[in-house]
């Protein structure tokens, strides 16, 4: 599943707790966001734990189950993956993959709101609706640039002191070794 990065998640609506989880699943077609235009992929929930996995109309029997009732196990081909439910209603399901800070979303394919809107509005709808700030692929890349310039710049800079700090000790050996002479010489001289 597609996976994306939340820059908070703040006051997250507890709607899920309500309800029984599986029946807002069920029926439903829930298309996954992406940010790659070309690719549909759908997620349709069976009752009877089987789930449907479409790819660009492609599609595959897997399995699915609640492990609590804030808890989903979903077996995605590739592998088996545990998600925890941090908003679902009728409209948007966003997951939180177990233990991680990435994050997915299934839009429900029949939501007249979200249903075919821009990735940009869309996160818009993330953070009006649910509270929800997502990064974009550009913040996410300008996040780890800033970090990596923030990395190098204190790596430059402790080089720098340690340079500056060899330079001090070989100055300071110098000036010793001067010392020295200057003494040795004067010994020599009185003697």
């Amino acid at each position: 599943m597609k996976t994306f990065i939340v820059n908070s998640v703040k006051g997250v609506v507890e709607e899920k707790k309500k309800f029984d989880v599986s029946s807002k699943l069920m029926g439903r077609e829930w298309k996954m966001l992406s940010d790659e235009p070309a690719v549909s992929c759908k997620y349709i929930f069976l009752k009877d734990g089987k789930l449907v996995l479409s790819v660009n109309g492609m599609s595959t029997y897997s399995t699915w189950q609640m492990a609590t009732p804030t808890s989903i196990i979903m077996d995605e081909g590739v592998g088996t993956f545990l998600y925890k439910i941090v908003h679902l209603d009728e409209d948007i399901i966003v997951l939180n993959l177990d233990g991680t800070d990435n994050y997915c979303f299934l839009i429900n394919d029949a939501s007249s709101k979200i249903a075919n809107t821009s990735f940009e509005n869309f996160k818009w709808f993330l953070l009006t609706r649910c509270n929800i700030d997502m990064l974009s692929l550009e913040e996410k890349k300008d996040n780890q640039r800033r970090y990596e310039g923030i990395v190098r710049e204190n790596n430059d800079k402790r080089l720098q002191e340690k340079d500056e700090s060899d330079n001090e000790m070989v100055l300071s050996w110098i000036v010793f070794a001067i010392i020295i002479l200057i003494v040795a010489v004067i010994i020599a001289q009185s003697a």
